[in-house]
């Protein structure tokens, strides 16, 4: 496969064009995470706060259904019989679900980061509530506001007439991981200044909100399919842990705080754009060439590597040489692993007749966060055996 990289008629040219704005942008906003999270982990307000495992679960939970929703909403919006009255019918009910379940993922994730808080030696009342109403605020807000930018994204790709599917999850993605972050930070520092009171206040009203987005659900006659409980539990309980495995060593490995968010996030971009093209090409009944999009993208993986460690130089963010070529062999290598198994389970899922979407994006998701988690953890343990030192 690699030998195809040096064959320039393999790939699509097209592609690689559209896809690299929206994965540079993806890249900024993965690296300005890091940073969120590098200044959390020394933040002392942020003391006994499982900042790290509560990153990866919001981004893991939340970025689920997010990008589900937009996949359905980027396909919908290039099908032939697209009518703007159901579109924007269909943005609204489904807004609503999303709102809905944000709701209920900010209430796990508080649950989550409460635990971690036990498990990491006490937690106080008003450090519990600080956490759970951080999570439901931060998760609600960020949710609103990825729904609007979302619509206006797809409709700016309709007039520039370029593909969605190149661009939209890519862009959101990262956008979103980047938001969902720094508003759980921001906000469980703020809930931590506030009265116990004022906390179960916010925790209040934002659980209120559930009941009212499910009525118009309810309604709704056109829906995206719910994912199975067995799936969301089980891409639930993987992410939980990885987090936790990420929460534990960063105190030992510090590189980690920096380097997860992009290594896991920026592969899932690049599996999430050829898993849109082919669920848009089943959808719409359209021709894909997969392996013309398989090679670009590993080619994109490339690229997408040795930007973010020369962006991560520029930001005073100094890996050593070591930790620079294992970090780009590795996430190529989960970039071709997540490509492939994405095409077997779309495979595999279209002769079950599952919905592919549904199922596919939390599973790569969570193989995505196992995978980031046991490359990173063993690139520092090797490095760690050398006494090789990082420059931060």
């Amino acid at each position: 496969m690699f030998g195809d990289l040096f064959n320039m008629s393999l790939y699509d040219s097209s592609l690689l064009i559209q896809s690299i704005p929206g994965l540079l942008i993806s890249l900024s906003g993965l690296i300005l995470m890091g940073s969120v999270l590098i200044d959390a982990t020394d933040d002392p307000r942020l003391a006994g706060v499982p900042v790290i495992l509560e990153a990866n679960c919001i981004l893991a939970f939340k970025g689920n259904i997010e990008l589900t929703f937009a996949m359905y909403l980027s396909s919908m919006s290039q099908s032939p019989l697209f009518i703007y009255r159901r579109y924007f019918r269909y943005v609204f009910d489904n807004s609503s679900m999303v709102l809905a379940q944000s709701v209920a993922i900010g209430l796990v994730i508080g649950l989550i980061g409460m635990a971690g808080g036990i498990l990491s030696g006490g937690l106080s009342e008003g450090l519990g509530l600080s956490i759970l109403a951080g999570a439901l605020v931060s998760c609600i807000l960020t949710s609103i506001l990825f729904i609007i930018l979302l619509v206006i994204s797809i409709e700016l790709s309709k007039f520039m007439d370029i593909n969605p599917d190149n661009i939209i999850l890519p862009t959101i993605s990262s956008f979103g991981d980047y938001t969902n972050v720094r508003s759980l930070v921001y906000f469980t520092k703020w809930f931590r200044d506030s009265s116990p009171s004022s906390c179960l206040s916010y925790i209040f009203l934002s659980i209120s909100l559930m009941p009212l987005c499910l009525c118009f659900v309810l309604v709704s006659k056109k829906r995206i399919p719910l994912q199975p409980v067995e799936v969301l539990l089980a891409t639930y309980g993987i992410s939980t842990a990885s987090g936790y495995v990420l929460e534990t060593f960063s105190t030992r490995f510090p590189v980690l705080a920096p380097s997860f968010p992009v290594f896991g996030g920026m592969s899932v971009s690049i599996a999430f754009i050829y898993l849109h093209r082919i669920f848009t090409s089943i959808n719409n009944r359209t021709i894909h060439n997969s392996r013309k999009s398989y090679i670009t993208l590993v080619l994109a993986s490339i690229l997408m590597s040795l930007c973010y460690l020369g962006m991560a130089a520029l930001m005073g963010i100094l890996y050593s040489r070591e930790f620079c070529v294992l970090f780009i062999i590795s996430f190529v290598f989960q970039v071709t692993i997540l490509l492939s198994g994405i095409s077997l389970l779309v495979e595999y899922l279209d002769k079950k007749e599952e919905d592919t979407g549904v199922l596919a994006l939390p599973l790569i998701s969570s193989i995505s966060d196992l995978l980031s988690t046991g490359f990173l953890i063993t690139i520092c343990v090797i490095l760690d055996l050398f006494d090789i030192k990082n420059g931060f």
